[in-house]
């Protein structure tokens, strides 16, 4: 599964207000498979991805492909997402160093 698709998984469960845990639950399968699929660790079955797509009221077609829309939304968040992880690496960096700095002197 590749990583646009596992995305929009993790979109869909969230927009309809399920946890992976009561999305799990409502499949009948572990917390962790739905985890896996969010990640693109692995990839749901057929039955479960009609399933999926029953319950979310979408297409299979919808589940599977996205809108330009929905790509444009994916790669706006997924670069959000990097932004955000560089500047908390940097935060993480920057207070390191001065923790390290402070101690010099002790």
């Amino acid at each position: 599964m590749n990583v646009e698709t596992a995305q929009r998984l993790a979109d869909l469960r969230r927009s309809k207000g399920f946890s992976q845990e009561g999305l799990a639950r409502k499949l009948g399968l572990s917390r962790q498979a739905v985890s896996k699929w969010e990640r693109a660790e692995s990839s749901p079955d057929t039955e479960n991805l009609i399933s999926l797509a029953k319950l979310y009221g979408v297409s299979l077609d919808e589940l599977l492909n996205p809108s330009d829309e929905i790509e444009d939304d994916i790669e706006f968040e997924n670069e959000d997402r990097a932004r955000q992880r560089e500047a908390e690496a940097a935060e993480r960096a920057r207070t390191g160093a001065c923790d390290r700095g402070g101690n010099a002197g002790e």
